[in-house]
């Protein structure tokens, strides 16, 4: 009976080995996943047929053919089997690491060589003879073969964790019934195999190759069919992998096969992390609302059951836009597979809203021309007349006593209402005078720039003395270029500048400024440092727009920051501000050493 047994074992494995062999190899290209199919279906014959001949061969060179045959199909089918699940759970480390397989492989080099050496050492078996193996796996193995043998246990061990982790990412009710045959596939060599070890009877035959093949029939069903010839046959990872757009491809029924780095990049994800999912899942967890997720959860499932492409955008968690231009592949009239390209469209709708901005502030900013320039010419009037006046109340007030005394007291108010009135005036039109340079298109004579000269100036302009309780440090850089610009306009940067820094210090016991220049490669940085109170979190991100500021009605009109950001853009450089409440604030201006002048273009400003 067992002698029977072995021979329908053997044509059994051949015949599964055989339809799988030729499946593979007429199909479709070569690639890891057909190699790993046809070794084990290869290294299974092996292994039945070397069963087979030793309970067939009745003379001794028969019976030790039949051990070496069998040794290396059972040898080379442990790693073979590990490396299908390191293949079916999509484990990384198997496509970085091929030195994986030489791991996986030399125990079984290792224990082989033994075998074939056994003659000189019988450290792998104690004694080959027909009848010494007919005991049990104590009386005749060797330690090296208990070391194979172990080794054999914690493979099996590990190939049922990789099938029973992989099935379980399977969703739905088809993918349930699947989830359950790879189950019952991972499981059943194990069981098999172990009834080896424990020694059923002399005539025991070991029916493990049966039950391998009865495995790999229900995964290549289950699985790896669907690996060979869906998703994973239309793309080779070393054609995506360099590509900037993200690329991600499915199976025919959604499952993602792939994912390059780009791809990973935009979704936040890594490819272990959403290896097996269906895209509709995906989609539930990557996009920012539930409405967005469920609309493009939806587009995906239809795609893999209509067959029809689609474009769609997003705002994903992590705050990027992202479109996404799914395609389906067809292959014999089937649904294939499905590849989504995916494009980072951020910054598209970042550089729409700037334009929208700057189109909105052009036409504020003609507006404001426009105003600034119909404002401009009555209020001269008005100034003059109020500066006519005052002289006139000038003469009034030598003669009071022409007057009777109720006249005389109101006519003896007229210098201070004249006062308070002409001060509004000047600062009507010093706002209007904010108002036309900041809307205006500059026009000033470009030449080159001493930053350290320009800088002086506007101390001096600035009136700082340490008799008003400020120090002034300098640290000048020496020899520094010149860069293209107007000496009035960029004095009048800094101007502002240290006026702020010495508004700031009013009230500070020993204020300092630090003044500081320094080259920066292909820029000029200028930073202006004070010890002050600092500089509040809300009035920091509103500190560069016009009309803003903190000063009172009599100080300021806020628009000295937003001239000063408006003048260093029109130079081709930019202005930045740090500053905690109670550690002072610290302006850093940039400004290109090789811009031919304002409206230029320049390079990017160094980073910190």
């Amino acid at each position: 009976m067992a002698i029977h047994f072995s021979v329908i074992q053997c044509l059994f494995v051949l015949t599964v080995a055989i339809f799988i062999f030729a499946y593979v190899s007429f199909r479709s290209r070569w690639n890891l996943l057909r190699w790993l199919l046809a070794g084990t279906m290869v290294s299974l014959v092996m292994w039945a047929l070397g069963e087979s001949i030793r309970w067939l061969g009745s003379e001794r060179f028969f019976y030790d053919a039949g051990i070496y045959i069998q040794y290396y199909g059972l040898m080379s089918t442990v790693p073979l089997w590990v490396l299908l699940a390191l293949n079916y759970a999509r484990v990384q480390w198997l496509k970085s690491n091929p030195q994986l397989i030489a791991f996986v492989s030399a125990p079984s080099v290792i224990s082989y060589f033994a075998l074939l050496t056994n003659d000189l050492h019988h450290e792998f078996i104690k004694d080959m003879s027909r009848a010494a193996m007919a005991e049990s796996t104590l009386v005749w193995a060797g330690p090296i073969l208990w070391f194979f043998i172990v080794w054999s246990f914690f493979c099996g061990l590990g190939t049922v964790a990789l099938y029973l982790g992989a099935a379980r990412r399977e969703r739905g009710v088809r993918e349930r019934h699947r989830r359950l045959w790879i189950s019952g596939a991972a499981v059943l060599p194990l069981l098999t195999s172990g009834l080896v070890f424990v020694d059923i009877g002399s005539n025991f035959v070991d029916v493990t190759p049966t039950a391998l093949s009865i495995s790999v029939l229900i995964l290549f069903g289950a699985v790896f069919r669907h690996r060979l010839f869906s998703g994973r046959s239309l793309v080779r990872p070393e054609m995506i992998e360099p590509l900037r757009y993200g690329v991600v491809f499915a199976d025919g029924e959604g499952r993602i096969t792939e994912i390059n780095p780009a791809a990973e990049v935009l979704l936040g994800l890594t490819a272990a992390q959403v290896a097996h999912r269906q895209l509709a899942e995906l989609s539930l967890v990557i996009c920012e609302n539930s409405e967005a997720a469920t609309e493009l959860s939806r587009r995906f499932q239809e795609l893999s059951e209509a067959g029809a492409g689609f474009l769609f955008e997003v705002a994903l968690r992590n705050g990027q836009r992202i479109e996404f231009d799914a395609v389906v592949i067809r292959h014999e009239e089937k649904v294939a597979g499905q590849y989504i390209v995916m494009r980072d469209r951020t910054e598209d709708h970042r550089d729409a809203d700037l334009s929208a901005s700057g189109k909105k502030l052009e036409s504020v900013g003609n507006l404001v021309a426009g105003i600034a320039h119909e404002v401009n010419n009555p209020l001269a009037y008005v100034h003059s007349n109020l500066v006519y006046l005052e002289r006139l109340s000038a003469i009034v007030q030598s003669r009071l006593d022409a007057f009777q005394a109720e006249e005389a007291k109101q006519l003896g108010e007229m210098p201070q209402v004249l006062g308070e009135t002409l001060n509004g005036v000047e600062r009507i039109m010093k706002m209007v005078r904010g108002l036309r340079r900041f809307s205006r298109v500059p026009s000033d004579e470009i030449c080159p720039v001493d930053l350290n000269q320009v800088l002086e100036e506007a101390l001096r302009l600035a009136e700082l003395h340490e008799n008003q309780g400020i120090a002034v440090l300098r640290h000048f850089g020496l020899e520094l270029p010149t860069v293209q610009g107007s000496p009035e306009r960029l004095c009048q940067v800094f101007l502002n500048l240290l006026l702020n820094a010495k508004h700031a210090l009013r009230g500070v016991e020993r204020g300092t400024i630090l003044v500081e220049t320094v080259r920066r490669g292909p820029w000029i940085e200028v930073r202006i440092t004070d010890n002050g109170p600092g500089i509040e979190p809300d009035v920091l991100m509103r500190i560069f727009e016009p009309f803003f500021t903190t000063k009172g009605p009599e100080e300021g009109t806020g628009l000295g920051l937003a001239i000063v950001s408006d003048i260093l853009h029109g130079h081709g450089g930019d202005i930045q501000v740090s500053s905690h409440p109670g550690q002072g604030a610290s302006f850093v201006v940039h400004l290109p050493i090789d811009r031919p002048g304002p409206h230029g273009v320049a390079t990017s400003r160094p980073q910190k």
